[in-house]
């Protein structure tokens, strides 16, 4: 392909990863170095090199990709993420912590950095705080999906299930009149085990948009599984279909 002249950098990557796995290790990191010179915000080529310093117990030209990573992109968010693990890797977890937090005050929905910051709290013994930061932007922000499913599972894996029913029943009334929300909520009912719930707003996403595929299609397979409703059921399907 690339003799043909593909000069993507998808292939480049590639070839330079298939290099590496046939033990030229050497040839695949020219490669990659030519990629980022040529590509300078293409992210996977430097995480690429920056897996293979860090796997070679190599932190310094680790670093040295991070920061050039960062001086080509500086608000790359997997940059930063890695910077934010380094810093806490490296007992400065106060930069560690103001650098997730600021990532997340830019980006409070993505669920990459939402784990990250709850990796953060969970090895500092601190997930009390984590759960405090969540709740203000759930109050803020009620739509907030993904905080919404990080805080329901945090609780829920506390067994502390009302708490996980309170933030769920808020988010509910918040997105009463959104079907594709609703039908979101619906399903993080359902991993809590609260399957009733789950058929009901189910039902409730249908009566707002009779042609919702999805809602259709999960509430008829989930009655005709059970046996249930079985004219009903087919009409779901046939209307998911």
């Amino acid at each position: 392909s690339i003799k043909l002249g593909n000069k993507a950098p998808d292939v480049q990557l590639t070839h330079a990863i298939a290099m590496r796995l046939t033990g030229d290790a050497a040839r695949s990191e020219q490669l990659l170095w030519k990629i980022v010179s040529d590509n300078p915000t293409y992210e996977d080529a430097y995480l690429e090199l920056f897996r293979t310093y860090f796997e070679q117990s190599d932190p310094a030209k680790a670093v040295n990709v991070l920061a050039k990573w960062l001086a080509a992109d500086p608000d790359n968010v997997r940059a930063r993420l890695l910077r934010a693990q380094l810093m806490q890797r490296g007992r400065r977890t106060d930069t560690a912590e103001l650098e997730l937090l600021q990532l997340f005050h830019d980006q409070p929905q993505s669920a990459e950095i939402l784990s990250a910051l709850r990796e953060f709290y969970a090895d500092a013994n601190r997930i009390e705080d984590y759960i405090t930061k969540l709740e203000e932007e759930r109050k803020a922000h009620p739509d907030n999906r993904e905080a919404v499913e990080e805080l329901v599972e945090i609780y829920y894996s506390q067994k502390r299930l009302p708490a996980a029913l309170r933030v769920l029943d808020a988010a509910r009334q918040a997105v009463a009149n959104d079907p594709d929300l609703l039908y979101y909520i619906a399903h993080v009912y359902g991993r809590i085990d609260q399957k009733q719930t789950e058929e009901n707003l189910l039902e409730e996403v249908i009566k707002l948009d009779p042609h919702n595929a999805p809602a259709s299609n999960d509430l008829g397979y989930g009655w005709a599984d059970e046996g249930k409703n079985l004219p009903e059921a087919e009409d779901l399907m046939r209307v998911a279909v």
